[in-house]
């Protein structure tokens, strides 16, 4: 009797040294308060931080940026193909930049220095500026040997008053470098007291007309 006791008691420790432990939140790893985040796990709960490759935790506010993800959430980092979260994220599946992205802007300048108040001996020169927001140069192509071909002026009173360029026939491309402009000028002289509204139209057929308000006094 003695003899089988002791074979029980050998064989009931060797099993219990032979068995693996217990997952310590007593489920499968697959819950919500699980964080197992060996490959190849299946918990998709809100909040999970499950960042294997290959997982499944597609939920709203997971960290999982892994090549493949499905998470489009606002603010997620997943730059996968296909990805079309444009929110708070660097996927640019918005569409390349181009010359469609092009800004003008007027600018009225005395002495070099750029304002909207000047005073009637002020020598004004008028300034039209392309700048391109992509972070490569961009080709503009002109209408003529102009980047701007006409420059004018309204005051207040609705009169209006304009400068023409001597612009070549040639069709002209003006290279834009990236995240930086171009301008093309032109010397006005000086305006009597009034409030105005300056113009300037570009050759370049795809860009807009630039305006820009200011006074003399």
């Amino acid at each position: 009797m003695a003899h089988t006791t002791r074979l029980l008691l050998l064989l009931t420790l060797t099993l219990l040294l032979g068995c693996p432990p217990l997952d310590p939140d007593g489920d499968d790893d697959d819950s919500a308060a699980d964080d197992d985040d060996a490959t190849g796990d299946d918990d998709d709960a809100t909040g999970d931080d499950d960042d294997a490759t290959g997982d499944d935790d597609d939920a709203t506010g997971d960290d999982d940026d892994a090549t493949g993800d499905d998470d489009d959430s606002g603010g997620d980092d997943d730059d996968a193909t296909g990805d079309d979260d444009d929110s708070g994220d660097d996927d640019d599946s918005a569409g390349p930049c181009g010359v469609g992205d092009m800004t003008t802007s007027m600018e009225i300048r005395a002495n070099g220095v750029v304002g909207t108040s000047f005073s009637t001996t002020d020598q004004l020169t008028f300034a039209g500026i392309v700048w391109n927001p992509c972070p490569f140069e961009v080709t503009v192509t002109s209408i003529s040997t102009c980047l701007v071909s006409s420059w004018s002026v309204v005051d207040g009173n609705g009169l209006g008053m304009g400068a023409g360029v001597a612009c070549g026939d040639a069709i002209t491309d003006f290279t834009v470098p990236a995240l930086d402009s171009i301008e093309d000028t032109v010397s006005w002289g000086t305006l009597p007291a009034q409030t105005y509204t300056g113009e300037a139209d570009f050759d370049v057929l795809a860009l807009p007309t630039a305006t820009v308000s200011f006074t003399v006094q």
